[in-house]
C-alpha cells in the first residue's frame, strides 16, 4: 500500500520512453561527430564580461550570451540540445507541488548514472553500429564491451513491472541528467543554461521535483572528474569517446576570474542547496585535476576561500593540490620574486594566527599535515637553490622562509628541534600583521617558544610579543606578558 502512494499515477510506456530520449541521444552523438572531425573551442578570454554574461535574467539570455565565445557550429548544437532537453523534461516530468524530493526519486536519479554508463548507446563509437566492429577493440576491453546493455530497455523493464513501472519517469530523468553529465567535455558551457531553465520551469509550473533535478545536475556538474566512472578502463573510454579528453580546466579558471561562478551560484539560489560558494570552491580545489596546471596567480587568489571556510574537511586536499601547482611553477624558473610571494601567501593562509581561534586553518585532526610540511619545505629549498646568486636580498628571504617553516613544523607537529631562528621575525611579519587586540592563538605560540627553554627561543618569544602587539600594556595581555618576561 505504501509504495502505491509514492509511485506515479501516470506510468509511461517503454516505447514512449525511447521516443522521448532518442533525439537527445542523437544530437549529442552528432555533436561528438562534429567535434571529432572539426575540433571546436570556446573563445573565452581573461576580460571583463558584459553584465548579460554574468547575470542573464533568463536561461535563453544565458545561452545567447555565449554566442560571441563559441564557434557557430557549437553554438547551434547547444541551441538544438537546449530545445530538445526542454521537450524531454516536459514529456517526462512528474508534477508534484512539494519541493522536498522523495527518496524514491533520488534513488532513481542515482540509478540514472548506472543506466548511462552501462548502455552501449551512450558511447559515440558504439552508437555508430554500422561503423564500429567490436572485434577491433583491444582484447582486454572485450569484457567491458560485452557487459554493456544494447539499449536502456532492461533498466526500464525491471521486475516486477507493476512496481518499477511507476518510477519510469524518475528513472528516465535520472538517465537524461547523467547523459548530459557524461558528455560534459562537449556540453560544459551549456549546463548552467539547463540548470537555470529547470528553475524557471519550476517557478512557472510550481513543480517541486524540478528544483531537485536542477540541484542534482549542478552538483554532478561541479564535482565531475575522472572518478565519475571509476570502474571503467580509461583506454575503453578514450577509445570509444575521444572527446572525453576535452579539458575544460582553462575555461573553469577563466570563468572564475570573471566572477561567473560566484554570480551563477548566487543568482540561482544554489547556496542553500549545495553549499556556500567558498565551500564549493574548496571542493573544486580538492579535485585532483582542477589545480595542478592552472594559472598560479588565480590559484593563490583562491586561497581566500580556505580562509573564509576554515573548517571544511577537504582543506588539506585543496592545499596539497595548490602546493603541486606551486611546485610546477617554481620548477619553471619563471619569476623567483613572484614564486616567493606565492609561498608566503600559502603559509599565511595555512599557518598564521587569525584574530579569532575559530578562523585558524591548520587542523591537526586532518590527514596529510606532515606531507604538506615536507612538500612546502622541498619547494622552498628548490627555490633557494635557483635564486640568482646576485640577488642576496631574495636569497636571504627564501632561507628565512625555510627557517620559519621548520619552527612552525616543530610547533604544530612536534617534529624537529630547529635551533636556528635567523630571519624568523622578518618572515613572520610578512605573513602576519601586528594586532591591537589580544590573539589567543598567537599567545599560545609565543608561550610555546618560551617553553622550549633555549635562550634563542626565549629571546624570540619576547621579540615577537613586543612587535606583534601595538599596545603590550593592555591588561588582557598581562598573563602572557608575565609568562614570557
Amino acid at each position: 500500500m505504501t509504495y502505491r502512494k509514492t509511485r506515479d499515477s501516470d506510468p509511461i510506456d517503454l516505447a514512449r520512453c525511447k521516443r522521448i530520449v532518442r533525439p537527445l541521444q542523437s544530437k549529442i552523438h552528432q555533436l561528438n561527430e562534429l567535434l571529432t572531425s572539426f575540433p571546436s573551442k570556446t573563445n573565452l578570454q581573461y576580460e571583463t564580461p558584459h553584465k548579460s554574461f554574468l547575470h542573464p535574467k533568463t536561461s535563453t539570455q544565458r545561452l545567447a550570451s555565449l554566442k560571441p565565445y563559441l564557434d557557430p557550429d557549437l553554438y547551434q548544437s547547444y541551441l538544438d540540445i537546449f530545445q530538445i532537453f526542454q521537450g524531454v523534461v516536459r514529456n517526462v516530468e512528474v508534477k508534484r507541488p512539494n519541493r522536498v524530493p522523495r527518496l524514491s526519486m533520488l534513488c532513481c536519479v542515482n540509478l540514472g548514472k548506472s543506466i548511462t554508463l552501462s548502455t552501449r548507446s551512450t558511447y559515440y563509437k558504439l552508437n555508430q553500429s554500422s561503423l564500429f566492429d567490436p572485434e577491433t577493440l583491444p582484447g582486454h576491453l572485450h569484457r567491458i564491451y560485452h557487459s554493456l546493455h544494447e539499449t536502456i530497455d532492461p533498466w526500464l523493464e525491471l521486475e516486477p513491472v507493476q512496481l518499477y513501472g511507476g518510477y519510469r519517469r524518475d528513472l528516465l530523468m535520472g538517465y537524461v541528467i547523467h547523459l548530459i553529465v557524461f558528455n560534459l567535455g562537449m556540453l560544459y558551457m551549456l549546463v548552467p543554461v539547463l540548470v537555470q531553465w529547470l528553475q524557471e520551469e519550476l517557478r512557472e509550473h510550481s513543480n517541486g521535483p524540478l528544483m531537485a533535478f536542477s540541484t542534482i545536475l549542478f552538483n554532478q556538474y561541479w564535482h565531475f572528474d575522472e572518478t565519475y566512472h571509476p570502474d571503467f578502463d580509461s583506454d575503453f573510454l578514450g577509445y570509444l569517446d575521444a572527446n572525453k579528453k576535452i579539458d575544460n580546466n582553462d575555461t573553469f579558471w577563466i570563468l572564475y576570474r570573471m566572477g561567473y561562478w560566484h554570480a551563477f551560484i548566487n543568482d540561482m539560489e544554489l547556496m542553500s542547496k549545495v553549499g556556500y560558494y567558498d565551500s564549493l570552491m574548496i571542493e573544486a580545489l580538492a579535485r585532483p585535476l582542477r589545480v595542478p596546471n592552472a594559472n598560479t596567480s588565480l590559484v593563490i587568489k583562491a586561497l581566500n576561500h580556505i580562509t573564509a571556510c576554515p573548517f571544511h574537511p577537504s582543506i588539506n586536499l585543496a592545499l596539497c593540490n595548490i602546493l603541486r601547482n606551486l611546485i610546477v611553477e617554481v620548477r619553471s624558473k619563471s619569476n623567483a620574486v613572484d614564486q616567493y610571494q606565492h609561498i608566503i601567501q600559502f603559509m599565511k593562509v595555512w599557518l598564521s594566527f587569525p584574530s579569532h581561534p575559530t578562523q585558524v586553518v591548520f587542523n591537526s585532526l586532518l590527514p596529510g599535515n606532515e606531507f604538506l610540511f615536507r612538500c612546502l619545505t622541498s619547494v622552498t629549498k628548490y627555490l633557494a637553490a635557483i635564486v640568482d646568486t646576485k640577488d642576496t636580498k631574495l636569497r636571504n628571504k627564501v632561507n628565512h622562509c625555510l627557517t620559519t617553516i621548520g619552527i612552525f613544523q616543530h610547533f604544530y607537529l612536534d617534529i624537529g628541534d630547529n635551533e636556528d631562528t635567523t630571519g624568523f621575525i622578518e618572515c613572520f611579519f610578512e605573513m602576519q600583521k601586528s594586532s591591537k587586540e589580544p590573539n589567543e592563538s598567537f599567545n599560545e605560540f609565543v608561550m610555546w617558544l618560551h617553553d622550549q627553554g633555549t635562550s634563542e627561543y626565549i629571546d624570540l618569544s619576547r621579540q615577537l610579543f613586543s612587535r606583534f602587539y601595538t599596545d603590550e600594556n593592555d591588561p588582557m595581555l598581562d598573563a602572557t606578558y608575565g609568562y614570557i618576561f
